[in-house]
């Protein structure tokens, strides 16, 4: 049976942006103090460059408010910067000047280090209030992030453990799926007995229009099924798969697609919502469309009783 490899479908955190490095779909960095997570393969087009939204999508932007304080603060240091370098050039002069020049460099230390909401000018305040106002916004790291169509609610951290967390149980689920027994024997094998795996007999088997199941003496069921899907042209598509056989509990899910060529350079992935135990929902995505019709395997395993 076609099998193909869906990529990465998890978020990988890589730190600081770093234009020398190549970005793949779901990569995710920090540029100018904010988080990204690459949607396109990129390299030396970071988030904030003129191209930066062709490859990359915003994960945790600063407020307005914020980034409003930290223009002004930028403001207020370039004004303190000009009214330093005046200072400079009446220190030059003579008479009249030297007291000019006295007053700017006075007016440039206010600009710099007036005390917070005490105006320099009206309605204008010194580099220190704004610092101050920035800095109580607080770190965006730190803001609460709500996933997709759920009320799961985390700050970056968190959210960061969690996709570790994540890519661990995959490998231990990987490991598991490949220690099990399994039958020997082909098609000349010749059993006196019911067949068994890792102990347990084989007690029924059978298929139907929604594919194929195993059951286990010791309660263990697989179903497994293949789905023609036709891609209509949408680059992302949810439909439904009933198994063949009723779970007692929410199953563990494995899916994997075939298709022709042209839909292997689509760069597609699969994953799924809404499980039961009679069914799941799949959920297509890929960074184009595509009108042709794949093949989608889908092997469950869980109990039956």
């Amino acid at each position: 049976m076609p099998t193909i490899n869906l990529g990465r479908v998890r978020f990988n955190w890589r730190g600081q942006y770093d234009p020398l490095v190549a970005y793949v779909e779901y990569d995710c960095v920090e540029d100018d103090g904010q988080s990204y997570v690459c949607i396109a393969p990129v390299t030396g087009t970071g988030p904030n460059d003129t191209e930066g939204g062709t490859y990359w999508g915003s994960m945790l932007i600063r407020s307005a408010d914020y980034n409003q304080a930290r223009q002004d603060a930028i403001d207020a240091a370039a004004a303190a910067s000009e009214s330093a370098t005046s200072a400079g050039g009446h220190a030059t002069t003579a008479g009249n000047a030297a007291t000019a020049s006295g007053d700017a460099r006075d007016m440039a230390q206010q600009w710099a280090n007036e005390a917070e909401d005490v105006e320099v000018s009206p309605g204008l305040y010194s580099a220190y209030h704004y610092a101050q106002k920035a800095a109580a916004f607080g770190d965006p790291n730190q803001f609460d992030i709500t996933a997709y169509q759920t009320t799961d609610t985390r700050n970056l951290d968190a959210w960061a453990a969690q996709v570790l967390l994540n890519q661990q149980k995959g490998a231990d689920n990987e490991t598991a799926i490949g220690e099990r027994a399994k039958l020997t024997g082909g098609a000349d094998a010749n059993f006196a007995a019911m067949p068994q795996v890792g102990g347990a007999p084989i007690v029924e088997s059978d298929s139907n229009s929604d594919g194929d199941w195993v059951r286990w003496a010791d309660g263990t069921m697989q179903v497994t099924s293949r789905t023609a899907v036709a891609g209509n042209g949408v680059n992302y598509l949810r439909y439904s798969v009933i198994f063949a056989a009723v779970f007692s509990k929410p199953p563990r899910i494995m899916l994997t697609g075939a298709a022709d060529a042209s839909l292997l350079e689509s760069n597609w992935s699969f994953n799924y919502r809404s499980l039961s135990l009679t069914g799941v929902d799949v959920v297509r995505t890929m960074n184009n469309s595509f009108n042709g019709t794949y093949d989608i395997d889908l092997f469950a395993t869980g109990l039956w009783k």
